[in-house]
């Protein structure tokens, strides 16, 4: 076994690592969001979010941070503006920092005071901007200004799975989430499933979710004929992403890959990437594996695109980056059968979806590795899913169009449940 080890000093501007990475079906009746009227008012949007997070590799805070304002890339009539307070700074901190303690010693913050914030709300009026966007607890101080929180109730099947909460554990959360998404002009979610399944669980709400997958500008698909490095490759090169390493279902990865028939394990090679967070995970003494301990985010898309198949069928995933970030790489995606992860893969359709089992991953990995036309067929079909549904470009104008949407609120977003 090889392990390599990278450490880069993460700059200031520094987009999101591969490690954590973002739907089941189509947008029914739009995969692009319209109007009913085509006089659009202009967007000014405040992006609630503080200028600097303590937890540096929080990808919530970085998506907002740095990722969103890239929309005017593609969508240049949109007028960003990123919340400069150092009062929100020192509140976010103190919250976040206040919470690890209290975590550690078994006092955790209470849940509602984790569900709320405060923007500036000096700041916001001073910027004139007619919209405000929050990717954190809903911001109680915005005003009559609308705000489009992102925010989710997840899959409760994999919530109960992973925590051990029964049903009746999860009503807390319910409850203080109701309050705000009725609060909210909108809420945005990352997946179909999730706006169906919401506006099911809050019928006097529907409407209100509407499904954007997360933006990723730094995301470009490979050429088409990318794909033809799954034409009977000597070596099937099998890639693992992801810091928090068992969460992720490293430990399930290996024992699949340890126990794969000889012949079969001789085609293959698995690249491990992640700092593993601390965990113990035993890495098995094979020469046919490379382990990378941290990698930057343009070397690990290299990696992606020079594998075959991507493996991370997590115990608890809320979206997953490295999947569409595998899938424009031309890699063929194996991932957990949760909500989410569902929808990424088409059911099924554009990659593999598993239960959280060692002996579910080693037969798919069997398939994968022995059967060239199955692989190609998934990885050909992942591609195709990432340019129509998750491309920079796609995402950007569904964004653009939830900002006039609730800016403009005479302009209903068709297709939208």
């Amino acid at each position: 076994m090889r392990i390599q080890k990278y450490r880069a000093a993460q700059g200031r501007h520094d987009v999101m690592f591969a490690e954590r990475t973002a739907s089941p079906g189509e947008f029914q009746g739009a995969d692009v969001l319209t109007f009913s009227s085509t006089t659009l008012r202009p967007v000014r949007a405040f992006l609630d979010v503080a200028p600097w997070d303590c937890r540096s590799r929080n990808t919530d805070w970085k998506y907002v941070r740095f990722s969103l304002p890239r929309l005017r890339e593609w969508e240049p009539e949109l007028d960003l503006v990123i919340q400069q307070s150092p009062y929100v700074t020192i509140r976010t901190n103190y919250k976040a920092i206040r919470m690890a303690i209290g975590k550690r010693l078994g006092f955790p913050v209470a849940l509602r005071q984790w569900e709320t914030d405060q923007l500036d709300a000096v700041e916001l009026k001073r910027s004139g901007c007619n919209v405000v966007f929050s990717h954190r607890g809903y911001p109680t101080n915005a005003g009559e200004v609308p705000v489009i929180w992102q925010s989710s109730i997840l899959d409760p099947i994999m919530t109960m799975s992973y925590t051990g909460l029964g049903e009746d554990g999860l009503q807390p959360e319910k409850e203080i989430r109701h309050e705000f998404f009725a609060r909210a002009a909108s809420v945005q979610v990352s997946t179909e499933a999730e706006a169906i399944r919401l506006n099911r669980t809050f019928p006097e709400l529907r409407g209100r979710f509407v499904p954007i997958p997360f933006f990723l500008p730094y995301l470009e698909g490979v050429p088409e004929q990318s794909l033809e490095r799954h034409t009977s490759p000597e070596t099937v090169e099998i890639l693992f992403v992801g810091n928090d390493a068992r969460r992720k279902g490293l430990d399930l990865l290996l024992s699949a890959f340890a126990g794969m028939p000889r012949g079969t394990r001789s085609r293959a090679h698995l690249t491990v990437v992640s700092n593993f967070d601390g965990q113990k995970i035993d890495l098995p003494n094979m020469d046919d594996i490379t382990v990378y301990d941290g990698l930057p985010q343009p070397a690990v898309m290299a990696l992606m695109r020079r594998a075959h198949v991507l493996v991370n069928v997590a115990r608890f995933e809320s979206y997953g980056f490295v999947f569409p970030e595998a899938m424009a790489q031309g890699a063929v995606c194996v991932g957990p059968a949760w909500e989410v992860q569902r929808e990424l893969l088409d059911d099924g359709r554009a990659g593999v979806n598993l239960p959280c089992d060692a002996g579910a991953i080693q037969a798919a990995l069997v398939r994968l590795i022995e059967d060239d036309s199955y692989r190609l067929q998934l990885a050909s079909a992942g591609w195709r899913r990432f340019n129509r549904k998750y491309a920079p470009q796609v995402i950007a104008a569904l964004y653009a169009a939830s900002f006039r949407s609730v800016v403009a609120p005479d302009h209903r977003i068709e297709g939208a449940r």
